[in-house]
């Protein structure tokens, strides 16, 4: 298959682009060249852009296109979260890659991940103000309009549960307990006592390429990436200390800190025929401190050499 990738930079992105490689040909559109090295790949074209604007659409061969896996996003880290960035690459990016496919005689299947907080905007007015979560929430009603005028389109809307894993952003509460832990400092956490579904980065990919070969047989199918298990914020956390083996102490709950969101539930439920998760709660996690150590370890090497 022609696929294309967008967002390829992301935790995501990164960790899918050697996966999809390997049997499709693949164009990344970034407003960087990922990390990793794979110029000598001939399977995969990277074009430089900037989605808010199209910037450099035209060097899309939109025509050869089968499938877009569209996962740029701006807003994603909390820390980097603004309404004008947001509006223009999760509101205005979304309309320019629609604009630019509806006029094609075989418009290309459309892969757009939503995120779990988008079903509860109406219960929770705080997750209006959250730019991210509102203008992906947006996106979403924007897509299924246009998919009302454009029947011939196909789209997978896989909502996407707590993600984690080596590589993911440092503010995301797993990968600073653990670099807080490993670094044997204080932890600083809220109550911990938020119900998410976890799920690792590899259970991801394996869900993302088995929906890339996935036979769709409706315009629109709804998927949940998750494994439908609830865990404590604070049973996580815990279990890192366990594996690490350093003290509890090491860990600071303050009530004081929890978010308006922290009642909210939800869990995955409707899965990929078939599909079943190969990363435990233990196992994951046991993987992403073994993976990060080991990093933790080869920075440090380096420095002393």
């Amino acid at each position: 298959m022609n696929i294309l990738l967008t967002g390829a930079n992301g935790f995501v992105g990164k960790n899918l682009i050697p996966l999809i490689a390997k049997n499709n040909f693949l164009t990344l559109y970034d407003l960087r060249q990922p990390e990793n090295h794979f110029e000598s790949n001939c399977k995969i074209e990277f074009i430089k852009g900037d989605i808010s604007v199209g910037e450099n659409f035209s060097k899309i061969n939109w025509e050869k296109l089968d499938l877009i896996l569209h996962l740029a996003a701006s807003g994603v880290k909390a820390s980097n979260r603004n309404w004008k960035d947001c509006e223009a690459v999760n509101v205005n990016g979304v309309k320019n890659l629609l604009h630019a496919v509806e006029c094609l005689h075989k418009i290309p299947r459309l892969i757009y991940p939503r995120t779990f907080y988008e079903d509860f905007i109406d219960k929770y007015e705080v997750l209006k103000k959250n730019p991210y979560f509102f203008t992906k929430y947006l996106a979403t009603k924007y897509i299924l309009e246009w998919a009302e005028t454009n029947k011939s389109a196909q789209i997978s809307f896989p909502k996407i549960y707590q993600a984690y894993g080596p590589g993911d952003d440092s503010g995301n509460v797993l990968s600073y307990t653990l670099q807080s832990l490993l670094s044997h400092s204080t932890a600083k956490l809220s109550s911990g006592n938020a119900l998410r579904d976890w799920i690792y980065i590899d259970d991801l990919n394996d869900l993302f390429t088995l929906t890339i070969n996935y036979n769709q047989q409706k315009q629109i199918e709804f998927l949940d990436f998750g494994t439908g298990i609830l865990t404590t914020v604070k049973s996580m956390t815990e279990f890192l200390v366990k594996i690490i083996g350093c003290s509890d102490e090491l860990l600071s709950f303050n009530s004081a800190l929890d978010r308006q969101d922290v009642e909210l539930i939800s869990c995955a439920e409707h899965f990929l025929p078939g599909w079943l998760s190969k990363y435990p709660i233990e196992k994951g996690l046991n993987l992403f401190v073994n993976i990060e150590r080991s990093k933790l370890s080869k920075s440090i090497n380096l420095l002393k050499a």
